[in-house]
């Protein structure tokens, strides 16, 4: 009987497997090997936030969903949430006193920002996302922003369907 990976065949195939097993990796990474939760607690905060609304006539081309929302926060900070439903879609926090532009949500390629609220009371962003992450799964997220403290405070895959409708234009 002859060993399992003796000679190039047996090593060949050795590399042949570990490509495959790395292909596959790889594949699952890019779409996301967190799975998908309904009892998330950014779920509650998400819902019971205020909408910003996406502008009634959007600036993009082709049309789609927008936003350019300034927000007073509760220490009398000003700020300008920019965002909008497009591949790299991000949303962007603009700090007007100081220059500085800091991104609240990254939701990856082809899943793109598809609501945005805010907690007026704790001055907290949220975005929820959607798409086929990586051209391949449906995939729904959440993210959470804190205005003041400038970085991002909560990030969970949610099961496809288990938010509110969206908010409704201006």
């Amino acid at each position: 009987m002859r060993p399992l990976l003796s000679g190039r065949a047996g090593i060949r195939q050795l590399l042949l497997n570990v490509m495959h097993f790395v292909w596959m990796l790889l594949a699952c990474c890019s779409v996301g090997c967190v799975l998908p939760t309904s009892t998330d607690p950014l779920i509650s905060k998400y819902e019971a936030a205020v909408c910003l609304a996406p502008l009634a006539q959007s600036r993009i081309q082709p049309p789609t969903r927008e936003w350019l929302n300034k927000i007073h926060c509760r220490d009398g900070l000003e700020v300008l949430v920019r965002a909008a439903q497009i591949p790299g879609g991000r949303v962007v926090v603009e700090y007007p006193m100081s220059g500085e532009s800091v991104i609240a949500a990254d939701p990856g390629d082809y899943i793109y920002p598809s609501d945005v609220r805010m907690d007026v009371r704790n001055d907290l962003l949220y975005t929820k996302a959607h798409g086929l992450a990586g051209g391949i799964s449906e995939q729904t997220w959440l993210f959470e922003y804190n205005i003041r403290n400038r970085q991002i405070t909560g990030r969970a895959r949610i099961t496809n369907g288990a938010l509110t409708a969206k908010c409704a234009a201006r």
